[in-house]
């Protein structure tokens, strides 16, 4: 009979699950508190969320959290295991011993391990806050024993040469990347922040020379080109920023904005020509990062610049536009040529009936952001360099590249450079 131990039977049929249910607890705590969101847990703090304030209280020195729990777990499972012998050998004398190690072994296992911690898994954060009370309760109750646990722990790390790292890793870069693709798949994120979120990750990372409008890109004026010329050159290219030439390409004395133009457009102005409504241009070199960039433009109170190679001569110009595109996606600004019933002009990208006309200029990288796409060249970082590299020669007009369902189409060959570049979409394009 379960009388003939030294415990009375009701206390063993109370006691042991009793014992269950706190290293049940005790597991479950161990993994919601490990899994749950520090960045909610934080937002549900600043609420004023009493039980959110005790979770990050716990959590804030994992190492004392760990010694807790581990403490806890493990003087319930010691108990449970004595008390289990205890009342197997008081039944089955001395082959209770190895009864009652198989039977709590599969029933920690079963009901003290897995069942609480999957559970946890499922619902972390509710888990940790319910659970935040009790504790928080239990542990200033073992705070003695935890403290002095930790320190002869401590004490033996130290005569051994161990040194403890922080509890906290960095986030990484590479975290970060990962939780925003995890936060479009679980739908926490939809695929146009997805992409800013990406972008901005990247915008360190870039220089002016990845993002600039190439010299051979550059739709330039001279210093007597005449505002009646300027005017229908704005009208017929949509550009807003012209460089002006001293004697060559690299030899740039200002920059017209076709604002100043008009506001020079008054009748006794005929005469004036671009040398008198141009600004000072504004320089930086080619490896400048587009962050400090950015901050020079503004503090320059500047919206474009001239973009010098190692040798001091011209390599592109980039706009404050640019700068925001890379993280917004194309813009348009107030001189972008309007949204017409078949014809869409949209920053350098003209949509004719689907069917998308880019300079061959354009970065690989927005080609692919524009169509959600995967292109990729060695050793260029552009759509003309994409299609020469498929050629391996200079291609002709008409030429084609047919790559992830989309037809690129070489339409305009000035010499050996590739002016323009017609993309199609075809379903049975391969």
């Amino acid at each position: 009979m379960i009388a003939h131990g030294t415990l009375p039977g009701s206390l063993y049929l109370f006691a042991f699950p009793a014992l269950l249910l706190f290293s049940m607890f005790f597991s479950a705590s161990e993994t919601a508190f490990l899994s749950t969101s520090r960045l909610h847990i934080r937002y549900l703090r600043e609420k004023k969320n009493r039980q959110a304030e005790r979770v990050e209280r716990l959590l804030k020195n994992r190492s004392f959290f760990l010694n807790t729990i581990l403490m806890g777990n493990n003087i319930v499972n010691i108990a449970l295991s004595s008390l289990a012998t205890a009342l197997a050998v008081s039944l089955f004398g001395s082959a209770g011993v190895g009864i009652a190690t198989a039977s709590v072994t599969i029933i920690v296992l079963v009901f003290g391990e897995i069942i609480p911690k999957s559970i946890a898994l499922t619902y972390p954060e509710k888990i940790a806050l319910r659970f935040s009370a009790p504790l928080s309760i239990f542990a200033i109750f073992a705070l003695p024993v935890i403290a002095t646990l930790s320190i002869i722990t401590s004490f033996i790390l130290f005569i051994t040469g161990y040194r403890q790292k922080p509890t906290t890793e960095p986030v990484t870069e590479e975290d970060l990347r990962t939780l925003i693709e995890v936060g479009e798949e679980e739908g926490v994120l939809v695929s146009e922040e997805r992409k800013i979120l990406q972008r901005i990750l990247d915008f360190t990372d870039l220089i002016a020379r990845d993002i600039m409008t190439p010299r051979t890109a550059l739709i330039t004026v001279t210093l007597e080109t005449s505002l009646n010329e300027l005017r229908a050159l704005s009208l017929s290219t949509g550009l807003s920023r012209f460089p002006v030439l001293g004697e060559d390409i690299d030899d740039i004395v200002g920059i017209v904005y076709i604002k100043d133009l008009l506001i020079s457009a008054h009748p006794n102005n005929t005469k004036l020509s671009a040398r008198n409504i141009m600004r000072q241009a504004f320089f930086v070199f080619e490896t400048q990062s587009i962050p400090v960039l950015q901050e020079r433009l503004r503090t320059e109170n500047q919206n474009c610049a001239i973009v010098l190679d190692e040798y001091g001569g011209t390599a592109g110009m980039i706009t404050i536009e640019d700068v925001f595109e890379e993280i917004f996606g194309s813009i348009q600004d107030e001189f972008d040529f309007a949204e017409l019933p078949l014809v869409q002009t949209h920053n350098r990208h003209k949509v004719v009936q689907k069917k998308i006309l880019i300079p061959g200029a354009e970065r690989l990288e927005t080609v692919n952001t524009l169509l959600d796409i995967q292109l990729e060249s060695r050793f260029f970082d552009t759509i003309a360099g994409f299609i020469l590299e498929r050629a391996g020669d200079i291609p002709t007009v008409g030429y084609e590249v047919v790559d992830q369902n989309y037809v690129f189409t070489v339409k305009e060959v000035s010499g050996n450079r590739i002016e323009t570049v017609r993309i199609e979409y075809r379903e049975d394009a391969e």
